[in-house]
């Protein structure tokens, strides 16, 4: 698979930004767990 980024210091750039991205995802994974979070809201 070819790469889409050729740049290396924009390669470098968008790698940082996926894991920062997916560190949020897993962030926001792991509070919706802790705090019991669901689509029903709380009268």
């Amino acid at each position: 698979m070819k790469n889409i980024v050729s740049d290396e210091g924009l390669k470098k750039q968008v790698e940082s930004s996926i894991m920062a991205a997916e560190g949020r995802v897993k962030g926001i994974q792991q509070f919706i767990t802790e705090n019991k979070v669901t689509g029903k809201e709380v009268e």
